[in-house]
């Protein structure tokens, strides 16, 4: 009954080990995949940031374009190249954002849109670099107006096309980052139910074993009790002997017989030290035999009384040897 108990509460520990380490391996998961999210995003609200800042340097380019066409004066083309390069060196950072190697999502075509912006940006420059000229006539204008707005405009709609596609992946990992959350305060709290329920269950086992071992230990104290008043009750006297002939212990009869106190026998004295001198070798002569063989009946023994008086007795003599055959003691 003790082994069954004994097993059903490692089953329980083995089993609340079990799901608290499942809770370990799915918590791990869950927050490895917010944190690649996270990261995802951010490389996102980069790319964003950027993205926004080119439209709006793309708004002064064309700026520039208008002003300098409509006067003709040098100072609007070199802000105008300024911004062309600007232009240039933002497209250079979002290219090194390495789309899809430095980001677990990539996004479709994103090398192809760089380099269109940049190939776009290179035609503007060399064709505002071509209407340069003292005096632009009107008609000139118009044609080269019309072709560098046309350009601003297919720059501006890669740019916007290219924001688009990245808030919608922005957008998507946000929704996976709240969705993964989700899961993993629901896996949480299941998690936190059984671990709770098993919990409960091992208490209950542990509680039952406790409880039913202290009813063996109250039912094997009763049996002490009982057998210590019958052994101390007994019609006759009983006493046990370690190797060296001194009490161990000693029955109530025999101690009223001999006129001693408990305290006064038990560690002190010796069974030798309570007989007469002759029956002190009949011990000797008969306590090898019973270390020997284990047994020993009907010896007859004069003991004195501590107020001198001779006692006759006769005994039987048991050993009492350990698990190798060893003697330990005698009664």
């Amino acid at each position: 009954m003790k082994n069954i108990a004994s097993a059903k509460v490692s089953i329980g520990f083995v089993s609340t080990l079990c799901v608290l380490v499942a809770n370990a391996v799915v918590a791990y998961h869950s927050i490895s995949m917010i944190a690649e999210n996270n990261r995802s995003a951010i490389y996102s609200t980069q790319v964003l940031t950027m993205l926004g800042k080119m439209l709006s340097i793309l708004k002064d380019v064309e700026t520039g374009q208008r002003e300098y066409l409509l006067t003709n004066n040098p100072q609007y083309l070199v802000a105008h190249r300024s911004d062309i390069a600007e232009l240039h060196t933002q497209l250079k950072s979002l290219a090194e954002l390495k789309f899809g190697a430095a980001r677990s999502t990539p996004i479709s075509g994103a090398g192809d849109w760089t380099q269109k912006i940049d190939r776009l940006l290179t035609e503007l420059s060399a064709t505002i670099d071509g209407q340069q000229a003292p005096v632009l006539i009107p008609t000139r204008q118009i044609v080269f107006s019309q072709r560098g707005q046309k350009l601003i405009d297919q720059i501006r709609q890669v740019t916007t096309d290219l924001e688009r596609s990245e808030r919608t992946l922005f957008d998507r990992l946000q929704t996976k980052s709240r969705r993964s959350l989700a899961d993993t305060k629901i896996a949480f709290g299941i998690s936190g139910l059984l671990d709770l329920l098993l919990l409960a269950i091992l208490y209950g086992l542990v509680n039952r074993d406790l409880i039913n071992k202290q009813r063996a230990e109250s039912i094997l104290r009763d049996y002490v009790a009982e057998f210590e008043e019958l052994y101390h009750s007994a019609p006759c006297g009983y006493h046990s002997l370690d190797s060296t002939g001194t009490f161990l212990r000693i029955n109530q009869t025999e101690l009223q017989m001999l006129g001693y106190e408990e305290t006064e026998i038990i560690g002190r004295k010796r069974f030798v030290d309570l007989l007469t001198p002759e029956s002190v070798q009949t011990f000797d002569d008969n306590f090898s035999i019973v270390k020997a063989r284990g047994w020993i009946r009907d010896i007859e023994f004069q003991m004195v009384r501590k107020d001198g008086q001779i006692v006759p007795v006769s005994a039987t003599v048991v050993a009492i040897r350990d698990a190798h055959g060893n003697y330990l003691s005698s009664r």
